[in-house]
């Protein structure tokens, strides 16, 4: 013989407590029918549940709608280059990774700039920046701002650049977007070519050693890109140089301080370094035959 359970529901304790029936809450979403089979208003029961449910996949879904917009990949399409790799003016296996995807270090294509004035309360005076002027517009790219994002799509006195830096090699270069009568636009491909910044064309995905600012592989090897004057100066002597110049701000790319954790290094996993480059170069140089 069973002997019915007189303890307490928790709905009637509830209901002593409050003096209002118990509701339905979203943790019952998914309720035993079974349980409530003969309850009163198990039918509302039943419709409240199911509604809740609903919301909840509907909460889901824009969720995860928005965590892949977020996480959506640049212009590389998914992290993958098609670079045409049938034309390569150098052995492929000397362009190695440099540890993060492509755009993995994001360029900055909608550059913002502020007034010297602006940029004191941040920039200290003997900083380095990049100085760029043309046609009377100067600019300065603060190196603290270029090493976390390499490449800069600008257009200074009405023409196309790219400023461009890579931290591994100290080096910063601007060159001329225009190849052939079309401007194009560069981002990192996360590969290092004897240890210096590879980066990629946008329009055909080749490839271009920074510091020859040479297309070494793709559709476009063998094309070069036309150098243009900047020097890496102080920020006083920009200043001192152009009062009314203006200055990279670091905002000119959304979520830019976050985007730093993408890639920074650590002493396990640092950037690759070719300690082969310097005497590599310096057998070139004497025109002796390299061997490796």
């Amino acid at each position: 013989m069973t002997v019915p359970d007189s303890s307490p529901s928790s709905g009637t304790l509830e209901q002593e407590r409050t003096g209002r029936a118990p509701t339905a809450r979203a943790g019952s979403a998914l309720m035993n029918l079974a349980e409530y089979g003969n309850a009163p208003g198990r039918d509302a029961i039943t419709r409240d549940s199911l509604d809740v449910a609903r919301i909840r996949g509907l909460l889901g879904g824009f969720v995860l709608a928005a965590l892949m917009l977020v996480l959506a990949p640049g212009p590389a399409d998914a992290g993958s280059l098609k670079t045409d790799t049938s034309k390569a003016l150098v052995p492929l296996d000397e362009i190695i990774s440099g540890g993060p995807p492509p755009d993995g270090i994001p360029a900055i294509d909608r550059p913002t700039f502020v007034a010297p004035a602006a940029a004191d309360a941040w920039l200290r005076p003997k900083e380095p920046v990049l100085a760029l002027e043309i046609n009377g517009d100067a600019r300065a790219y603060p190196l603290q701002i270029l090493m976390w994002h390499e490449i800069v799509n600008d257009t200074v006195g009405g023409r196309a650049v790219a400023v461009t830096y890579c931290p591994l090699c100290n080096s910063g270069l601007v060159y001329d977007r225009v190849i052939h009568g079309q401007t194009v636009d560069f981002g990192t491909s996360g590969k290092l070519y004897k240890s210096d910044l590879v980066m990629y064309d946008r329009q055909t995905h080749s490839l271009w050693a920074q510091m020859e600012g040479r297309a070494i592989v793709g559709e476009r090897a063998g094309a070069r890109l036309a150098r243009v004057p900047a020097n890496t100066i102080a920020y006083e002597d920009f200043k001192a140089a152009h009062p009314n110049g203006k200055v990279l701000l670091e905002e000119s790319l959304p979520g830019a301080p976050a985007a730093r954790g993408l890639w920074r290094g650590t002493p396990e996993k640092a950037y690759p370094i070719d300690f082969r480059c310097r005497l590599r170069i310096g057998r070139e140089r004497r025109g002796e035959e390299s061997t490796g």
